[in-house]
């Protein structure tokens, strides 16, 4: 009997292989990962055809009908997350195709924290601070001037969301104190 294939797909962060112990798995299975997206359905066809598992990165590949119907071997399907829109689940229920997930995490808090991140290095200037530094200007912009003059204190930032953020008591803490959030509907 030849080795299970697994099919790891558009993993361009290289993060699952690196997130856990994977050795028990590729004592039994080979395991290919795709690091760039397939260009089109064919692609995704071609490249996933001799494949028995495929685990998706999120909402990055789809697999509608039509692709799940051009995998002969596909026998299961993991997703990171708690659901995935992108995944004909009926098609792959009708072909016998087990359909997984993994436990959900503080995404929607971690996308948020990476948010104010982000906001707080734009206001602050850190990139060309960080340049800087690294030629050599202790002050950081390379010109002098001093990128972290400017408090921040009160400053007003809004944050657009999709409407969940609201409801999830973690994000409502972390948003309070800097911002007010407004649902996007």
């Amino acid at each position: 009997m030849s080795k299970i294939r697994i099919a790891i797909c558009d993993d361009y962060e290289r993060a699952a292989l690196a997130g856990a112990d994977w050795s028990a798995v590729s004592e039994r299975a080979e395991i290919v990962v795709f690091e760039q997206p397939f260009a089109s359905l064919d692609d995704a066809a071609q490249g996933l055809r001799d494949f028995d598992a495929i685990c998706l990165m999120r909402e990055r590949l789809s697999c509608p009908a039509a692709l799940l119907e051009r995998l002969p071997r596909l026998r299961f399907i993991v997703f990171t997350g708690q659901r995935n829109a992108a995944v004909d689940h009926v098609t792959a229920g009708r072909r016998g195709v087990v359909v997984s997930n993994t436990p959900g995490g503080p995404v929607k808090a971690c996308t948020a924290e990476q948010t104010w991140a982000l906001i707080l290095a734009g206001a602050k200037h850190l990139a060309a601070a960080d340049a800087g530094v690294r030629a050599g200007y202790w002050r950081g912009d390379g010109q002098g001037t001093g990128t972290f003059r400017r408090p921040l204190r009160r400053a007003r930032h809004h944050v657009r969301t999709d409407g969940t953020a609201g409801r999830d008591p973690s994000l409502r803490r972390l948003l309070r104190p800097q911002a007010r959030a407004r649902d996007a509907r």
